[in-house]
């Protein structure tokens, strides 16, 4: 139809879309981070490759405000979907072990296992599916009595200002451990 998209995306550049960008198929690529426009930079096109910097970002609106005492709080915060692609298994895994040597800590989870799609059924925590609660979550609740008594607090979504406030109140952050991925 004789259109030439302009295409914004927050993964990784790829062969397609360089062939694309090189054959003249699209107008250009808009990215969110230099990680992404990196691989188009020798291309004889990647004048048409720009960035815009994510801005629900905190460094784009606003000063830091974070508190120095915040490492005194004890808070490790997740935030990202609740289930094994975001890492959060392995977060829960090692749970019991930190709250065993510091009975202050506090995890705080962002997110659920309904943040890509609200009609996905929740076990019984309401944090993810039956089976991942079952392997993952359960254990925890019943060594400690509950998710209360690990020391886990269930946010749910959070809006771009909250998520911000709570990184920043945080004494460590969390975010999509991807095992084979970089882009988060």
């Amino acid at each position: 139809v004789n259109l030439r998209p302009l295409i914004w995306t927050h993964l990784p550049i790829n062969q397609s879309d360089r062939k694309w960008l090189e054959s003249d198929a699209i107008y250009g690529i808009i990215t969110v981070s230099d990680t992404c426009r990196v691989p188009l930079l020798r291309s004889a096109k990647h004048n048409r490759v720009g960035v815009i910097y994510n801005p629900l970002a905190p460094a784009i609106d606003q000063p830091e405000r974070s508190s120095p005492h915040r490492y005194a709080n004890h808070v490790v915060a997740y935030a990202g979907g609740a289930g094994p692609t975001k890492g959060l298994h392995r977060l829960l895994e090692t749970w019991r072990h930190v709250r065993r040597m510091d009975p202050k800590a506090r995890l705080i989870i962002a997110g659920t296992g309904r943040l890509y799609g609200s009609v996905k059924e929740l076990g019984h925590f309401g944090i993810a599916g039956k089976d991942f609660e079952s392997r993952y979550v359960e254990p925890v609740a019943q060594e400690f009595g509950s998710l209360e008594a690990a020391g886990i607090e269930l946010a749910g979504i959070l809006t771009p200002i909250e998520l911000s406030d709570l990184y920043l109140n945080s004494s460590l952050v969390v975010v999509n451990f991807y095992w084979n991925e970089f882009n988060e």
